[in-house]
């Protein structure tokens, strides 16, 4: 049986300090990244590539992520079969596949968030950590796997965020990313965590894409 899912008593205090201890360039993370995008893939694009990367996003790290978009990119574009991917991901390709938007809450705010929706708040699992929730769960195989928000956490937490960003100047998908950063900052001491700017320009100005030609 599952535990009940906690209620949030936010402690504003922990969650401020945390967005204060990222890097001030962390709040232009979905700006540079869009940027990225369009500059790589082109503005017509933009809005698949938001979707591709975000639906690759489930369960990965940020280099398994975009390891993941770029095999199933050519997949995509070469009309190739999909393989190695989790159930949940692969639906989500699927979608893309059959011209269909990709669905899920954290996953579509993450698409918007990175096209330009500034009101877009993504509560993956970091963010819930800022917030006091505990995303850690046992699974049947003795591994530890992570909880996703209840509607009513994911209410709570984007409701906040988006009432609190105006405060400090911000717009809620820029307050986002820096208590993102600076909550994996704290837990990690990472404080300089790759940027999907960097993978992208590695991964797509490689010859091997410019042999496929499927950038155009």
């Amino acid at each position: 049986m599952k535990p009940k899912k906690t209620k949030i008593i936010i402690d504003r205090e922990t969650v401020l300090s945390y967005a204060m201890k990222a890097n001030h360039k962390e709040k232009d993370w979905y700006l540079e990244t869009r940027q990225t995008i369009v500059e790589i893939f082109g503005e017509s694009e933009a809005w698949f590539v938001c979707q591709l990367l975000a639906s690759t996003s489930i369960n990965s790290a940020l280099r398994s992520n975009v390891s993941l978009f770029a095999k199933a990119y050519v997949e995509l574009k070469t009309g190739k079969p999909f393989s190695g991917y989790i159930p949940v991901m692969l639906n989500q390709l699927e979608r893309l596949r059959n011209g269909q938007p990709i669905s899920g809450r954290k996953i579509s705010n993450f698409a918007r968030a990175m096209f330009g929706d500034d009101q877009a708040v993504v509560v993956d699992l970091w963010i819930m950590r800022a917030f006091g929730l505990d995303t850690r769960r046992k699974l049947k195989t003795g591994r530890f796997g992570n909880w996703t928000p209840s509607k009513t956490q994911y209410d709570t937490i984007e409701n906040w965020i988006i009432e609190t960003a105006p405060e400090l100047g911000l717009k809620p998908r820029e307050l986002c990313s820096m208590i993102w950063s600076g909550i994996r900052t704290t837990q990690t001491s990472k404080d300089n965590p790759t940027r999907y700017c960097d993978l992208l320009r590695q991964r797509f100005t490689t010859p091997l894409f410019g042999k496929l030609n499927i950038l155009k």
